[in-house]
């Protein structure tokens, strides 16, 4: 009788010990479970970026690539294009647009402030819009017609809205300015214009920076510390700001802000000046 119990007591013993171990087995089990887990978490988790998606929007010929080069380079930012980059009027491609959010990324755009892309910027926490004086900005326009012309860059030159005379190179300088004040300067009036309108408009001014090319051109270091401030960079932090070698290409070389003073005639400034709106004027200290 004793050897069957001391059986019993035996196999329950090792019985017992079976389901320790089964014990112990699930939790080793749910532990390594729990480790893959965080593992994965840590493997698949994109770094958290202090600055969020950013765009850069410009008046065509203000140093527009260039300036975008040195933020990109100084923030570590990929750069996206979000639309084609035409003027006066240029639309966000909603899939592109989607990239850029999702990326923290940055993006240079001649974008209008129409209805349709104001549905969009609302969704981007920092816009910085660069404006220029629109008599200079006009010339650099007439002098970037030519090189598209010199360069034989027909496809650039069907963007040009309105399409241009057949004559329109063949005619000396005095005619071709006449024709852009007359077409040009007022597309770059109503497109700054109506971004004033949307910011000033807006109940989050906070999330927009109006800026000029003639900042950029009289203090670059000032310029890019205040966008950067803007930004939410640590400027205690004495970031290095990347070096871009400006061409032309980059549409900055030689950063002229007042050519038009000599290059239009004395009846050329007054009808340029006059086009201009007061208060457009005083806000960004044209003269």
């Amino acid at each position: 009788m004793n050897k069957f119990t001391d059986f019993f007591h035996n196999r329950n013993d090792l019985m017992q010990q079976r389901d320790d171990l089964i014990r112990q087995r699930d939790d080793l089990i749910r532990q390594r479970d729990d480790l893959i887990r965080q593992r994965d978490g840590l493997l698949n988790a994109r770094p958290e970026d202090p600055i969020p998606a950013v765009l850069f929007n410009t008046l065509p010929k203000s140093a527009s690539v260039f300036i975008l080069e040195t933020l990109a380079g100084t923030l570590g930012k990929p750069v996206v294009s979000i639309s084609p980059g035409y003027f006066p009027r240029d639309q966000i491609d909603f899939r592109q647009f989607r990239k850029l959010i999702d990326s923290g990324a940055i993006a240079q755009s001649h974008l209008d402030a129409s209805e349709f892309n104001q549905r969009y910027l609302k969704k981007i926490d920092k816009i910085v819009v660069q404006f220029r004086d629109p008599r200079q900005a006009t010339l650099s326009w007439l002098h970037h017609l030519e090189r598209l012309s010199k360069e034989n860059q027909s496809d650039l030159i069907f963007t040009v809205t309105p399409d241009l005379p057949e004559n329109y190179f063949r005619d000396d300088l005095a005619h071709k300015i006449d024709y852009q004040l007359k077409h040009y300067l007022p597309q770059v009036l109503d497109w700054q214009c109506e971004w004033v309108r949307f910011i000033d408009d807006s109940n989050e001014p906070e999330r927009f920076m109006l800026n000029s090319y003639e900042a950029f051109v009289a203090n670059p270091n000032q310029y890019f510390a205040s966008i950067l401030g803007f930004l939410g960079c640590d400027m205690q932090k004495n970031i290095k700001i990347c070096e871009v070698t400006p061409t032309t290409e980059k549409n900055f070389r030689r950063g002229l802000t007042d050519e038009w003073r000599t290059v239009f005639s004395d009846l050329q400034i007054k009808t340029a000046t006059a086009m201009i709106p007061p208060a457009l004027k005083a806000r960004l200290g044209w003269l």
